[in-house]
């Protein structure tokens, strides 16, 4: 069984992962045009440069990294011309960057890094809410590489099984949720801190969690 570890950008923790079941790292800026699954402001503020640099320090010490496009809505930017500009040229620094893997939160992610970006693994995130087989079974006919599973049927280990019988490509789970099981705010809330960490967006609103405070 391997781990893998979000990172806090702190190059320490690098050196303090050795020896352990630990084979990779993810993260990603705390603004970009796609977004992911944490508000921008709550994450280290860090750049480009300094990105490349961590990944190269990973490869050093046999880890691999996977940037996060996990954002569950683009705002429809692919659609345009600007906006697909903008998405390309995001990913082709995250590859010149040295990133081993993306992990995605739509198929359209997973369409355009497979045709456009194919030296990149493919991850699908949780936020796609992969819970079925039949699920499992479409993301894999795509050419990801890698599932993570819908962290909301951990418990549900007969379709755990099925999904593992069914699919030929790695699974991950995630082991230290902190959402309420089954939380009915869930997707509003991972869709929120998708805008809240899109680069364009940090002053356009004010940052609440709505469903913190119910």
């Amino acid at each position: 069984m391997k781990l893998r570890v979000g990172s806090n950008w702190d190059f320490g923790l690098i050196d303090a992962l050795r020896g352990t079941s630990v084979d990779a790292l993810f993260g990603k800026l705390p603004f970009d045009i796609v977004g992911g699954a944490r508000p921008g402001f709550v994450l280290p503020q860090i750049g480009r440069d300094y990105v490349k640099r961590y990944i190269a320090a990973c490869h050093e010490k046999g880890l691999e990294f996977a940037y996060l496009l996990n954002a569950p809505c683009l705002g429809n930017l692919q659609y345009t011309r600007k906006g697909f500009k903008q998405l390309t040229e995001l990913i082709e620094w995250v590859e010149a960057a040295g990133a081993d893997a993306v992990t995605v939160g739509i198929p359209y992610l997973v369409d355009l890094v497979r045709k456009r970006f194919p030296r990149l693994k493919v991850k699908v995130s949780t936020i796609a809410r992969v819970n079925t087989v039949r699920k499992a079974l479409q993301y894999e006919d795509m050419g990801v590489e890698e599932i993570i599973i819908d962290e909301h049927i951990n418990r549900e280990f007969k379709t755990l099984e099925a999904i593992r019988n069914a699919v030929k490509c790695n699974l991950e789970l995630i082991v230290n949720n902190i959402c309420l099981w089954q939380c009915p705010y869930n997707f509003e809330h991972v869709n929120h801190d998708g805008h809240a960490s899109r680069e364009g967006e940090e002053d356009d609103s004010c940052y609440l969690q709505y469903p913190g405070y119910l």
